[in-house]
């Protein structure tokens, strides 16, 4: 599967661009004509990783007639695609969602495909009802409308000519990751340049966004209310012709960005009863409070805004606030009411004691998935799905695979669980480096407890690192402290 941390960065981009955006209520006062500056020819970006082009990206809105009879007025059609590139292959990621082109512009369906993957939804009275691989789920309270879409939102917040430092909150539901997300953005720039004899406006907003599962800073810089550029981390979509767009450059392999190397190897890992790591980043977009936070097993205390240090122990997991009862429903990612998954579960928990309490099947589910998935492949190239039942008819994956399966199998269960990811140690003491990972916690007796079915861990080693799900290259670690049982 794709890195676990370009994963994350593939649910930022599509929260940026292709997000749903829950409002408070329908906002009627918001109409969007035909001649609305963001309707029209398709605006086309580069994607890049520290100026290398990886892909590239497209977004329009356009009015069309309606191909159902059923619908007797105009559509406004919202469209997003981007395309990124692996050594050699190409991934497509594509999201249409239509809307009444009458106010209040209610949602009316949409779509998200990928090439292994596809999510159909309809808006129907107060609910969003989602349909993949013949499942049908609802979320009730999710009533989407052309005017709470972020792009229409921020362009309407801007052409407002608000001050340095107004704000703008949106609400966001992310159609694959199925999750909610709260962002704030900030204006922090404002100026005007003439270009070719015209006056235009410049502005940059600072966006903040984090759920249940991710987090994430990035920073857009507008042209006259439509964007130019967007930053996260090291990441860039950039304004071009379609011609420029398209054209490739020098290939980027991603995985290597997320090895991270250690000033000294872990000896004896499974024997380390606590580890004293320092990070430091030097990225001017963000602080290293958007990178690492206490969680499970980890303590950090921040020395100043690039640096803090991380102490990895027996240490419970703080309450975080957290709504355990999203993280036992099941979702397109994490189908747990299939009757497929169901019959698993029967099966794991009919080698157990009926008096097993959450822990030991937990634990049984950990050694089960482990077990399972036979194949991890060389490269994370070399494998690519989002289907749980593709693990299952193939039994091949990575660190990703083994968590999004673990996950599923414990909600269906009844358990309360989500993945987590960050960096662990990689085991060659030649070269000792912590590399990108995903692993998983479960609540157990109203805590979170991290497991690691890549390695069959039910108690984590203690070099696992759980950031934010950041792409942040400038990250770093060094080893201060070490000590064994």
């Amino acid at each position: 599967m794709v890195p676990v941390m370009l994963g994350w960065f593939l649910v930022v981009i599509l929260i940026v661009f292709g997000s749903i955006t829950e409002p408070a209520a329908a906002d009627t006062s918001c109409v969007v004509e035909a001649d609305h500056p963001l309707i029209g020819e398709a605006r086309w970006y580069g994607l890049y990783f520290e100026d290398r082009k990886i892909g590239h990206a497209t977004t329009a809105m356009a009015v069309e007639k309606p191909a159902d009879p059923d619908i007797t007025s105009n559509v406004i059609v919202q469209r997003f695609a981007m395309t990124f590139r692996l050594e050699k292959t190409e991934e497509t990621i594509e999201q249409i969602r239509r809307f009444d082109a009458k106010p209040p512009h209610r949602l009316l369906d949409g779509a998200f495909t990928t090439a292994d993957r596809q999510i159909t939804y309809q808006q129907q009275d107060h609910a969003l009802e989602m349909k993949e691989d013949g499942l049908i789920r609802a979320w009730p309270g999710l009533e989407r409308h052309l005017c709470d879409e972020e792009d229409i939102a921020v362009h309407r917040f801007l052409t407002s000519n608000p001050p340095i430092g107004a704000r703008l909150e949106t609400i966001d539901f992310d159609v694959e990751q199925q999750v909610l997300a709260s962002s704030t953005h900030d204006l922090d720039e404002v100026s005007r340049r003439r270009i070719l004899g015209a006056s235009h406006l410049f502005q940059s907003l600072r966006t903040e966004s984090s759920s249940d599962v991710f987090s994430y800073v990035a920073k857009t810089r507008f042209q006259n209310g439509e964007a130019v550029n967007l930053f996260v981390g090291p990441i860039e979509l950039r304004a071009e012709t379609q011609a420029i767009a398209h054209q490739p450059n020098q290939g980027v392999d991603l995985f290597a960005e997320f090895e991270k190397p250690l000033n000294r190897p872990l000896a004896r890992l499974a024997a380390v009863r606590s580890l004293s790591l320092k990070a430091t980043i030097d990225d001017e977009a963000m602080t290293i409070r958007d990178v690492v936070q206490d969680s499970f097993g980890q303590r950090v205390e921040y020395l100043d805004h690039q640096t803090a240090m991380i102490h990895l122990s027996d240490q419970p997991a703080l309450d975080d606030g957290a709504d355990f009862e999203r993280f036992r429903r099941a979702t397109s990612t994490h189908p747990a009411d299939h009757p497929r998954i169901r019959s698993i579960v029967d099966e794991i928990k009919g080698t157990l004691e009926t008096t097993a309490d959450d822990r030991t099947l937990a634990e049984a589910m950990i050694r089960f998935v482990a077990d399972f998935i036979e194949i991890v492949p060389e490269s994370p190239y070399h494998y690519h799905t989002t289907s749980v039942f593709d693990i299952l008819d193939n039994r091949t994956g990575d660190c990703t695979e083994h968590s999004q399966l673990f996950v599923t199998l414990a909600r269906a269960a009844g358990l309360a669980a989500r993945e987590v990811s960050g960096f662990v140690y990689g085991g060659n003491d030649q070269t000792p480096s912590l590399g990108g990972h995903a692993w998983v916690e479960v609540l157990i007796d109203g805590r979170w407890i991290g497991m690691d079915p890549t390695w069959e861990e039910v108690r984590l080693n203690k070099s696992h690192v759980q950031t934010r799900g950041m792409l942040v290259p400038s990250l770093a670690f060094e080893v201060i402290e070490i000590e064994y049982d």
